[in-house]
């Protein structure tokens, strides 16, 4: 099975998975199909279930979800760990357009090793299945791998909640050592991998940091940001930047956020000295992953 051009069948993950799984094996659950949950037994009589550890994601871009079951499958399979996968290509679709909440970006598929030791040995066993397959970042996590769509963090097995002091509602994990503390990965306290890679947040802006401070951000999505910045060395007048990451979403068609982008430098570039239309400003691209589009900001409704 390949990737192709259009969106795959709204089945396609099914079909993959009544092939290599029994029937009481898996089962659909909102959003997902869920296989071998009942595997989440923890190995202490303290607690029945597993509620927090290494948990691996599987990133993809809808057009490619059926080939990401026909590699990623057969390892799980193998490896024999519980994990859910995103039903249909249509809600990946809305998933890696942030629609289902911008920290859900990505998570095509959830596994749930037994300890960072398993998890470690099944992200090297996914990332060779999956090497040069394509995938959003997933915000949340580490990439276990450059050259494949694997991501890792410490988070919780299990959906348990409280409310904060806002009434915001929030998340919890069970540490360890802590207890039960605020699911938020960039929080310090969160156990540091001893066998998985030790690797800094992820930061699309980062290649941007340099030469601009970043004066309001107008909106930040799965695909990208779009932000008003001034020039550190140059602030005369403000900058507007709009951002696309590789892999989001962007059409039926497979093509990505930064595939888009490149396409609105060119075309504004081909239009340039019409009345009426903004300057194709500068395009900046850190190596294959992010791109900038930088231009003067004008003041005013879209």
């Amino acid at each position: 099975m390949t990737p192709t051009d259009s969106l795959p069948p709204e089945d396609a993950v099914e079909q993959v998975l009544r092939g290599l799984f029994a029937p009481g094996d898996w089962r659909p659950d909102g959003l997902w199909y869920r296989v071998w949950m009942n595997r989440l037994a923890a190995s202490t009589q303290s607690e029945r279930i597993l509620r927090a550890g290494w948990k691996l994601h599987l990133s993809s871009t809808p057009v490619q979800l059926p080939y990401l079951a026909a590699k990623a499958l057969p390892c799980l399979r193998s490896l024999g760990f519980p994990f859910k996968m995103l039903r249909t290509p249509s809600l990946l679709e809305r998933m890696n357009d942030g629609r289902l909440g911008l920290f859900q970006v990505g998570k095509a598929v959830t596994v749930y090793p037994p300890s960072e030791s398993s998890a470690a040995e099944a992200a090297a066993l996914l990332a060779a299945a999956l090497r040069g397959m394509d995938g959003p970042h997933v915000p949340t996590d580490f990439r276990f791998s450059e050259n494949a769509p694997v991501y890792f963090r410490f988070g919780p097995f299990d959906g348990r909640f409280i409310v904060d002091i806002s009434g915001q509602k929030r998340r919890i994990v069970l540490h360890p050592e802590l207890g039960e503390i605020i699911d938020d990965p960039a929080m310090e306290q969160h156990p540091k991998p001893a066998h998985l890679p030790i690797r800094e947040p992820y930061d699309h802006l980062h290649f941007l940091r340099d030469d601009f401070r970043f004066v309001r951000f107008l909106q930040i999505s799965a695909k990208g940001a779009t932000l008003v910045a001034m020039h550190r060395t140059d602030a005369d007048r403000p900058l507007l930047i709009k951002t696309a990451k590789r892999g989001t979403h962007s059409d039926l068609l497979g093509r990505d956020a930064l595939w888009g982008l490149r396409r609105e430098h060119e075309f504004l570039g081909r239009l340039a000295g019409c009345p009426g239309i903004p300057s194709p400003g500068e395009l900046r691209l850190d190596g294959n992953e992010v791109a900038a589009l930088v231009r003067p900001y004008v003041e005013g409704r879209t």
